[in-house]
């Protein structure tokens, strides 16, 4: 579709108002001109209407005899002047027809018509002669009654088969002033419309004329008024095309200058605008290009990091385990300890009640040797002891031998207590400590416990003496004092011997206690270094997942890094089209 400039739009529409403009005026020209020629025909009706007026005698003489006798009018002489009147008002250019009506309405095939008073001779040649009635059209009605109402009546234009026409109706009154006939006027509308035409075209002419003249100046005034605008329009073609380098030259200060201003302002700032976006795009790029490598960089090193934590989270899971299984190796070991410290205890509860019997046995045989009779119930009495003194020996024994093996026990779960710590590594380093105590105190408990042994096995030594010594006394009262003699000394070294095993019990008791402290801590130490495992081992799995989630930011970061990349070069490349 071709374009249509500035000019011809303004041209076109200065040309459709000037048409509409001048067609209306055109308009109300014409109508006023045919209101004036209608005015001018009611004044040249009154005129003649005046004259006629004039001849009202006549015009009485004449009705009555032409009402007597419709030929009348050839030979009466008030018919003949009002003939002669009629005759000479048609002389005229516009007056076609001049007439009298009678005031006597008829009616014609139910429409109104006056008969015919008198007329003009080119008027009798159309049919139309006094008497004959005159059928009125609608137009001549409106104009009889206004003739009626107000003395004047005109009619619209009509045609009849005579042609176009304007009639004028006057009432013309007598002396009385009643009204004695109608007076009218034909004037022929082709000659008003030929001359209304006429007018109309010189102005149209002269219009046209005018307006052309105006067109043209207008179109020069505009093509000068905008050729700034053009000019405009030219550069904005080059900055549309990316050609920034542009101004318009201007010295003009009206609206024009402002635009001109303006769009040099503008194209400036665009300048300033684009240099700054090329000069921000390389810095995104690069940016970019950075990004991208600190992205990368960081997701090996995350992915890196994940690794080791997944590492760290399998050696705390491993060391976990090994802290429950050194927990469940102090508690059995606390277990034995408290067996030891309970045989002790019991082991010291049977040491003293085999004092108190050594006691009673030492003090029958110190009693009163008079007492011979006596002898036998002591004997017996002391083989008795003697005899419990060796059953409480062997269970002694027994416990030794049971303190003898916890020892051991403890010893090797001290041994493992300790590799263990030795896996759990700076966590482990007092457990460690606390196992070696536990392992020494292990060692002394079970050097206590063969030391007891021996004393055991001398006890039940010196009790099978006695009891031998008892059997030799029961056999005679000679080797009384022989036998008492050396019951005494034994008697004596079973107490040198119980108060032995009582300190070494007080010391196995001792040592027994100090391990169930030792195996409390170390139970505390290796709960809390298993708390601490767990923690560890549930914070690297979350530095896992903390880490996987980092990789994957990271590897969105690239993403967005390189779209960003895509994205900077696309600009530059949009950027590159615009010359500064």
């Amino acid at each position: 579709m071709k374009h249509i400039g500035v000019v011809a739009k303004v041209l076109g529409l200065l040309i459709l108002l000037s048409v509409v403009l001048s067609g209306t005026l055109l308009t109300l020209s014409y109508q006023q001109q045919r209101a004036l020629y209608f005015d001018k025909l009611e004044i040249t009706e009154q005129m003649a209407s005046a004259q006629v007026k004039l001849l009202s005698d006549q015009v009485e003489g004449a009705e009555k005899s032409i009402k007597r006798d419709s030929q009348a009018y050839i030979s009466n002489p008030d018919a003949r002047k009002l003939q002669a009147q009629m005759d000479h008002l048609v002389t005229g250019q516009l007056v076609s027809n001049a007439y009298l009506f009678f005031p006597e309405e008829i009616d014609k095939d139910g429409k109104l018509a006056l008969p015919i008073l008198i007329g003009n001779q080119e008027l009798y040649g159309n049919g139309i002669t006094p008497t004959s009635p005159y059928e009125l059209s609608p137009e001549m009605r409106e104009a009889y009654e206004e003739a009626k109402k107000g003395g004047q009546g005109t009619s619209d234009v009509y045609t009849d088969v005579g042609g176009s026409w304007v009639s004028v109706l006057s009432a013309i009154p007598d002396k009385e002033g009643n009204v004695t006939a109608y007076f009218g006027l034909d004037f022929d509308y082709r000659a008003i419309r030929m001359d209304l035409n006429r007018t109309l075209w010189k102005s149209v002419g002269i219009g046209t004329g005018l307006s052309l003249i105006f067109l043209a100046v207008f179109a020069l005034l505009v093509r000068q008024l905008l050729k700034p605008i053009k000019a405009i329009a030219e550069l904005s073609k080059r900055v549309a095309e990316g050609d920034l380098n542009v101004s318009v030259q201007t010295k003009s200060r009206d609206e024009l200058g402002v635009l001109a201003f303006s769009f040099n302002a503008m194209i400036a700032r665009i300048r300033e605008l684009i240099g700054g976006m090329q000069t921000s795009s390389e810095r995104v790029t690069a940016a970019s290009i950075s990004l991208k490598e600190s992205a990368q960089q960081t997701a090996q090193a995350t992915e890196q990091i994940a690794q080791s934590i997944q590492e760290v989270a399998s050696g705390a899971e491993l060391q976990q385990s090994g802290t429950y299984e050194s927990t469940r190796a102090m508690e059995e070991m606390a277990s034995g300890i408290q067996r030891i410290a309970e045989s002790a205890a019991s082991a010291s509860d049977a040491s003293a009640q085999m004092a108190g019997e050594a006691g009673r046995g030492r003090d029958a045989l110190a009693g009163n040797q008079a007492q011979m009779e006596a002898v036998q119930g002591a004997v017996r009495r002391t083989s008795d002891a003697v005899e419990r003194l060796h059953t409480l020996s062997e269970q002694i024994g027994k416990i030794t031998s049971l303190i003898s093996d916890i020892a051991g026990q403890t010893n090797i779960l001290s041994l493992n207590a300790a590799i263990e710590a030795s896996r759990a590594g700076e966590h482990g380093r007092g457990f460690a400590v606390v196992s070696t105590e536990i392992r020494h105190l292990a060692e002394q408990s079970l050097s206590s416990s063969q030391q007891i042994a021996e004393l055991i096995e001398t006890i039940q030594r010196e009790t099978a003496a006695a009891v031998e010594a008892m059997q030799a006394g029961s056999q005679g009262v000679d080797g009384m004092a022989v036998l008492v003699r050396e019951t005494v000394e034994s008697f004596e070294h079973i107490a040198m011997s119980i108060d032995s095993i009582n300190a070494q019990f007080f010391e196995v008791s001792s040592s027994a206690q100090q391990m169930s402290a030792s195996a409390e801590e170390v139970s505390a130490t290796i709960a809390e270094l298993s708390g601490i495992s767990r923690r560890s081992s549930e914070h690297a799995q979350n530095v896992a997942a903390a880490s996987e989630e980092q990789l994957a930011a990271m590897e969105e970061i690239s993403s967005s890094a390189t779209a960003l990349a895509g994205m900077s070069d696309q600009l530059r490349g949009m950027i590159g089209k615009f010359r500064l």
